[in-house]
Parts: C-alpha cells; sequence; structure tokens
C-alpha cells in the first residue's frame, strides 16, 4: 500500500542516518521506533480473520498448533492485532501461551482491525460478552481459559459469571474493577487527580525523557 511505501522510504532515511537536523525530537524517536519494530516483526499475520455479531465484525486470530487448551486472550482497550506481532514483548508473551494449545486473540470492536464505532455511543459490556462469545464459535472453540488483562478484567469476570460453562479457568492480571473514586471505593481515582493524570500526559506527550522512561 501507499503507506507501507512511504514508511518504507523513511526508515530507509532513518537506517541510513539521513535525518534533518531539523527534525523534532519526537519524529526521529518515531522513525527509530518503526524501524526497532520492523527489525523484530517475526509473527505471522496473514490469517487474520473475522467474527460477526450482528452487523459488526470482530477480528481474531488463532496462534499454536493445537492438541492443548485453548486460551482466549482478553487484551486492554487498546489493541491491534498486526502490531501487536511486531512488538518484542508481545511476542515473547503470546508465544509462550500459544504453546499451551491453541491462543486466541482479537480487537475489540472500535479498536485494531474490528469495525469502527458507528455514532457517539460505547458499547454495553453485554454486547462486548457477546463478542467473545462469537470469536469463541467462529474459532471452533467450546471452552477456554481467559486471560484478561488491564480493563480487560471486567469483561473477562462478566463472561465467566455469564457462561461459565464455556470458561475453563479465569486469570486476571493488572486488573481492578473500577478507576474512579466511590464511597465504597477510597482507593480509586477522584476526579480533580484526573484530570491533573490528563494534563501531565497532555504536557509530556512526545517529550524525550517520556520517550526513554518508556
Amino acid at each position: 500500500t501507499q503507506a507501507t511505501r512511504l514508511r518504507g522510504n523513511r526508515l530507509a532515511s532513518v537506517a541510513s542516518g539521513d535525518i534533518p537536523e531539523r527534525w523534532p525530537t519526537r519524529e526521529c524517536l518515531r522513525h527509530r521506533l518503526l524501524r526497532a519494530l520492523d527489525e523484530h516483526a517475526t509473527m505471522p499475520h496473514d490469517d487474520i480473520r473475522y467474527a460477526k455479531n450482528g452487523d459488526v465484525h470482530i477480528a481474531y486470530e488463532v496462534l499454536g498448533s493445537g492438541g492443548g487448551v485453548d486460551v482466549l486472550c482478553i487484551r486492554t482497550f487498546v489493541s491491534q492485532l498486526e502490531h501487536y506481532g511486531r512488538l518484542p514483548i508481545m511476542v515473547d508473551f503470546t508465544d509462550r501461551l500459544a504453546r499451551l494449545g491453541r491462543l486466541i486473540c482479537f480487537d475489540h470492536r472500535g479498536t485494531g482491525l474490528s469495525d469502527r464505532l458507528r455514532g457517539y455511543r460505547l458499547p454495553t459490556i453485554e454486547e462486548r460478552v457477546d463478542d467473545l462469545q462469537v470469536v469463541l464459535d467462529a474459532a471452533g472453540c467450546e471452552r477456554a481459559v481467559l486471560i484478561a488483562l488491564a480493563d480487560g478484567g471486567p469483561l473477562g469476570c462478566m463472561f465467566a459469571a455469564a457462561h461459565p460453562e464455556r470458561t475453563a479457568a479465569l486469570i486476571l492480571c493488572n486488573t481492578r474493577p473500577r478507576i474512579a473514586w466511590a464511597p465504597d471505593y477510597s482507593w480509586g481515582t477522584r476526579e480533580g487527580e484526573f484530570e491533573q493524570e490528563m494534563e501531565h500526559i497532555d504536557r509530556a506527550k512526545g517529550m524525550r525523557t517520556k520517550a526513554c522512561d518508556s
């Protein structure tokens, strides 16, 4: 595609050291990151499939040779199947899970390779549970071990509670029931704290120090 060719041209400029000094530091770091991702693009992603929930298409892939257990990975709301396969740390993570049998990964509706959201209405958690069901059905999976990461935790819990017959186990990693403070959730984030964090992200976005820290 044209985007791929343009990215290739940019990466060639970086590799040759032909980066104009007038480019912002953020742009230089971005190109270096793209080059590093291309060098570590080891996982094939030519078998991305789509499951359909109503009129919404959910992108998913199945990794592993089978013969063991099926594992469904519920990632955070930030996901993109092709790009995850280019991140070395994620390649190692998915490779190890796929050795258990089959690993089923997907992009949430509205993100990655799945269909975009229509209008401003966000999907309900019940609709997202249905998305998981159609992905399992399309992958030919009757029962799976659920691994729910970060904000995927509540979705994994909801699915396990609604469909225990399809849940072999539920593994929660770095998750929590909610973010906002409440009288019965005193360690949550208050509105003022949240706004300060958002302002900090806006100010620091693209800064070299932040890129190095991450």
